[in-house]
């Protein structure tokens, strides 16, 4: 019976797994996509956009595309619908009516009153049906000075298949379009017409774009168009706002030294601000494409309490600059994406502050959630650019690649009445050491481990070393009831880290979807469990010697027994946190070995 409920379970595994894959068939797809980008010589430039899309599923127009979004900015740029219409599969056109078309607050300015001045045109397409096609054409037309200069960043691609997808770029003769494709050898067609450089790309047949939100972005497609100089001449440009140039607000000053008459070690007041951004400022997600790459005042920021990524990470630099702490925001950049040659403000993928206090070494703190160690161990994918505006050269860091490390040796025993009692040796490394945590509360680890064990009562959480890369703890455990059912049957969780592979949920990457993922960071999670048996007991789980190693990594798996001692051993050593398509079936192969319900526990029994 207890056999038959393990393997339940372990094929109710492969049954979930295999429906995350993608459907075969399209819900839509895009016959034509005309994207065209026009510098004017006063600096204004118009975008204009062009969509024929057929419908091919309900799904596709009740859900996908019934509507489509336009976003845009009045105070700087102006909307036109140039045509909207569906031809239905019968061959009838109808031209999308006037009370279709309706004005918005886009979502993510509302309550922002900064930014209630953005505007979202819904357009709702009639006419809709399994076969029909949808087509549609605007303009959106933006003044001279709404972005720092011309630039612009497309991924190649959408979200179903593109028959025929054309970019264009055109600028005044005189000027010079610096250009980038990534992941693609496609070069443009240059041209010269009335006065302008005419660059073109077409791309024919494109498959649909991977919906997984964990892909590596140096994989994605890219086409990298602006007209500055390089990225120093961009950088310039950008910090040459009120937002960057140091400021004092005696609001901000008070509250600052609220926090110093209660801190005075830098490390702990640079925590201590970093939480007041967080919890007092709400966080509202306003793309730097519709603020024209523009930034509110820290003082400007403080008193409506609501703020970008950006607009956080320079107020807590600002603040953390009050308190004498050497501080900066960053943005930070995929390494891939990078270049010094090409000026582009929309590689920016997020903002982090950078402290360098005087005792310890550079630290990186984020503004959108609270962390529980240093993120400077898991930038080595970025390059950090300093946003100072009163620096004389631009500066990038690089930093590190860190050991990611959680190991556990515990040595556990049945005692009486089937309780199971003992002890665990913890040692946590890089981004798996929540060293503020630790650092705030020891106690903290009981709530790192799950299994048969009662860390609600543990007896003694014993710190021994603990320094920002590492942390070493001792926990002995009380007593604990072990599950036993009717035919004696004693079932044991064995303890592991909830923070480690099992936070991650991998099951969602093991469907038939063969799409690169890119995970948090690369992990070494290791556990050598020693059970003590009491006499006369034996182990009913059959014994596993699992290894399997590959360009991944490696990962082995053991269950034995040795007189009355059980012996498990679990090891799943990830060297690289991107999984190729072309690895992806390594990896599915190391997740349900690692995620097999009967090599998670074990099941004992009195002979």
């Amino acid at each position: 019976m207890k056999k038959f409920h393990i393997i339940f379970l372990f094929l109710s595994l492969f049954c979930f797994v295999g429906g995350t894959a993608q459907q075969a068939n399209p819900d839509a797809e895009y016959l034509k996509i005309t994207k065209e980008y026009v510098l004017n010589k006063d600096g204004s430039f118009d975008y204009h956009y062009r969509k024929e899309i057929r419908l091919l599923s309900y799904f596709s127009f009740h859900r996908m595309f019934g509507e489509t979004f336009i976003v845009y900015n009045p105070e700087f740029q102006k909307l036109k619908i140039n045509e909207s219409y569906t031809v239905m599969a019968d061959g009838k056109k109808i031209v999308t009516p006037e009370n279709a078309f309706n004005e918005v607050l886009p979502a993510f300015a509302r309550d922002v009153a900064a930014y209630n001045h953005l505007r979202e045109m819904v357009v709702t397409h009639t006419g809709t049906e399994i076969g029909a096609v949808i087509t549609l054409d605007y303009t959106i037309s933006s003044a001279p000075g709404f972005q720092p200069f011309f630039f612009g960043m497309e991924e190649i691609g959408e979200n179903v298949p593109v028959k025929d997808l054309t970019i264009i770029v055109r600028i005044p003769e005189e000027l010079f379009l610096q250009y980038r494709m990534l992941n693609n050898r496609m070069a443009p067609e240059i041209t010269q017409v009335a006065g302008q450089k005419m660059y073109s790309w077409k791309f024919m047949n494109l498959p649909a774009l991977p919906r997984s939100s964990h892909q590596d972005p140096e994989r994605k497609v890219l086409l990298q168009f602006s007209t500055a100089k390089d990225m120093t001449w961009a950088f310039f440009t950008f910090v040459n706002q009120p937002a960057f140039k140091k400021s004092v607000s005696p609001e901000i000053s008070k509250r600052v030294d609220a926090v110093l008459k209660e801190k005075k070690d830098a490390v702990d007041i640079a925590w201590a601000l970093q939480e007041i951004v967080i919890d007092e400022i709400r966080l509202v997600d306003i793309p730097l494409a519709h603020s024209g790459y523009k930034v509110r005042t820290p003082a400007e920021v403080w008193q409506s309490a609501n703020a970008t990524s950006l607009e956080k990470a320079i107020l807590l630099s600002e603040m953390l600059i009050m308190a004498n702490i050497n501080a900066t925001p960053v943005a930070t950049v995929p390494n891939g994406w990078f270049s010094r040659e090409l000026g582009i403000l929309a590689v920016f993928d997020g903002f982090l502050v950078q402290v360098n206090p005087k005792k310890s070494g550079r630290m990186y703190l984020s503004v959108n959630r609270k962390q529980s160690q240093n993120l400077i161990y898991n930038l080595d994918d970025k390059t950090m650019i300093q946003l100072d505006g009163a620096v004389e050269s631009m500066r990038t860091f690089q930093e590190k690649r860190a050991d990611h490390i959680l190991q556990m040796d515990a040595k556990l025993e049945i005692v009486a009445e089937r309780n199971l009692s003992g002890k665990l040796d913890l040692r946590m490394e890089g981004m798996a050491n929540p060293y503020l945590r630790l650092y705030k509360d020891a106690e903290h680890v009981k709530s790192l481990i799950t299994g048969d064990i009662n860390t609600g009562q543990t007896t003694q959480a014993k710190q021994g070393q603990l320094t920002e890369l590492k942390a070493r703890t001792e926990v002995n455990l009380a007593s604990h009831p072990l599950k036993t059912d009717y035919s004696g049957y004693t079932t044991i969780d064995l303890p592991r880290y909830r923070t480690g592979f099992d936070a991650w949920n991998l099951v969602r990457f093991t469907g038939s979807d063969n799409t690169p993922v890119k995970l948090d960071h690369h992990l070494w999670e290791s556990y050598s469990i020693q059970i003590e048996l009491p006499d006369g007991w034996e182990l009913v789980t059959p014994p596993a010697d699992f290894f399997v190693k590959n360009t991944l990594g490696d990962m082995e798996i053991k269950i034995m027994q040795r007189g009355k001692t059980v012996t498990i051993k679990r090891s799943w050593e990830l060297l690289s946190n991107i999984i190729t398509a072309e690895d992806m079936e390594k990896f599915r192969e190391m997740v349900v070995a690692w995620e097999r319900p009967d090599w998670r526990k074990i099941v004992v029994r009195v002979k």
